[in-house]
């Protein structure tokens, strides 16, 4: 248990244990991971057990490809799903996602058929290194980062969105007006 406070300090997962039978689900649309949803109590969490990485505010399960970040009062603020990336220490992610209740297909996801899921994004940022495919919702923002060939590589979704903020929308050159007409659903 030193090694946890030397080490780990901090980390909510420590006393976390896996559960055996795990399967993972998440819902783009609720959104939610594992049933919890954006803003739900992060400690619902605990069957994914203890991460590979984690510090008081973000954890990273590098077996599970998921990223999950939590904010001061203890709730789930954002979760990542890692398809495929050529940067992190990630697996990909070996679970199901979701849309309206329609598994996705993630074999094979190209930013080509993004749209055919989830309708026009509301901006699509291209730099060097990728795209990212920018969805507003209402209670949450989901960004779909795409390799340069456009293969899918993580959906991000986040409850504190990144385009609310004009520094933001000023830095990705948006031209849309803010805020967005959310998708009717």
């Amino acid at each position: 248990m030193w090694y946890d406070l030397l080490f780990r300090r901090g980390d909510p997962t420590n006393d976390w244990q896996r559960a055996s039978s795990l399967k993972l689900n998440a819902d783009l649309d609720v959104p939610s991971l594992l049933g919890v949803p954006l803003g739900g109590a992060f400690d619902r969490l605990f069957c994914l057990g203890r991460s590979s990485k984690g510090d008081p505010y973000s954890v990273e399960y590098f077996d599970l490809g998921l990223c999950l970040d939590r904010d001061e009062n203890g709730n789930l603020l954002e979760f990542q799903i890692v398809l495929d990336d050529d940067v992190s220490k990630c697996q990909p992610y070996p679970g199901t996602v979701s849309w309206e209740g329609i598994p996705i297909p993630l074999t094979g996801l190209t930013l080509d058929k993004v749209p055919d899921i989830f309708g026009e994004w509301f901006w699509l940022d291209e730099d060097d290194h990728e795209f990212i495919a920018f969805y507003e919702y209402p209670a949450y923002e989901m960004q779909i980062e795409c390799f340069k060939d456009r293969r899918v590589k993580r959906f991000l979704v986040c409850q504190e969105p990144l385009m609310a903020f004009e520094e933001q929308r000023e830095a990705f050159k948006v031209t849309k007006a803010w805020p967005p007409e959310f998708p009717s659903r």
